[in-house]
Parts: C-alpha cells; sequence; structure tokens
C-alpha cells in the first residue's frame, strides 16, 4: 500500500477543519441561542410578577381607563399617546431589542377583538379583561433564529402556558404563570 500524498494530506486536513470549524459554530449558536431564551424568559416572568403585583394591589388586572379610551386593549403601546402608566411593569422587558427581535404586548382579553384565541387553546378559557401576553414574531430569515429561541423560552415556562396561535403569534397565560410557585 503506498504512503498518503501531500493531496491526500490537504484534502483530509480540510475536511477536519470544515467539520471542526462547523462544530463549532453550531455549538456558538446553540449557547447563544440558550442564553437569549434565558433573557427573554425572565422578561417574560417579569411581566407576570408586575401583573401579580398590580392585582395584588388593585385588585384590577389593569389600570381604569380614562373616560375617552374605554378600548384600552394593549398596555404599554408605543403607538399610543397617552398610554396609562402600568405600576411596576418596565417598559423595558417588552421592547423587541431586549427581546432578541420577538414583539412582546401585554393585552386585555376582549371577546368581540380576540376572536383568534380559541376556548380550547388553554386549559381554562380566558374571561373578559383577563391578561395576556402577545408574541409576535419576525416574518423574515430572522424568525428561524427567533423560533429556535421561542421553542427554548416554552422549555423554560410552566408546562401549558404557551400556545401558538399562528406561525408568527404565540400567545402566554399569564394567569398559569401567575399560580404557579
Amino acid at each position: 500500500m503506498k504512503g498518503w500524498t501531500k493531496a491526500d494530506l490537504l484534502l483530509t486536513g480540510l475536511a477536519i477543519l470544515l467539520s471542526v470549524s462547523m462544530l463549532g459554530y453550531r455549538g456558538f449558536q446553540q449557547i447563544r441561542y440558550e442564553l437569549e431564551a434565558d433573557k427573554v424568559a425572565q422578561n417574560i416572568l417579569a411581566v407576570a410578577d408586575a401583573v401579580k403585583q398590580f392585582h395584588d394591589n388593585t385588585g384590577r388586572w389593569f389600570p381604569k381607563p380614562k373616560e375617552t379610551e374605554t378600548r384600552m386593549r394593549v398596555y404599554l403601546d408605543p403607538f399610543h399617546e397617552t398610554t396609562p402608566d402600568y405600576q411596576g411593569l418596565n417598559q423595558e422587558w417588552l421592547w423587541r431589542e431586549n427581546n432578541f427581535g420577538m414583539v412582546l404586548q401585554l393585552v386585555k382579553f376582549s371577546p368581540d377583538f380576540d376572536t383568534s384565541l380559541t376556548r380550547h387553546l388553554f386549559a381554562k378559557p380566558f374571561l373578559n379583561h383577563q391578561p395576556y401576553l402577545r408574541i409576535l414574531l419576525d416574518n423574515s430569515p430572522k424568525s428561524l433564529d427567533e423560533m429556535e429561541i421561542l421553542f427554548r423560552v416554552q422549555n423554560r415556562l410552566p408546562e401549558g402556558s404557551i400556545a401558538n396561535v399562528d406561525d408568527n403569534y404565540y400567545v402566554v397565560d399569564l394567569r398559569r404563570l401567575i399560580n404557579v410557585e
């Protein structure tokens, strides 16, 4: 049998180098996704805690609407000029930049508007004005990264607390997070 030629060594070395670099890249991605999922899960749990504190302090899930604003449903709404202050809720927890491209919105359930939330989405159907968290994913190539992160977030939260409404639309049942210690 002949020995290895320079071409054989070069091709074998190149194959090993490519394999190691691909494994390293995928390992880096896994670590990044895990860290990002930790941050998003912390933000979701912090929002749930703020909702619980607000309910414990006021007996209501949401601030009283102003007389002119009876249809306020999203807190804190970045497109609304007079969004009521939600005590204990840090707006930064909801920012897209702090959730790696995902949009988190605290929403007051209204059966007239939330027709996509079917009665069987969660074990216990939402009642009028109960809170939930809407998670909207980007509809671009970045959505694959966001899906990877969201799958990991789902594993960090209690079972049955996240439901898929649409490809880019998920709902977190804050009642489930508030009542699970």
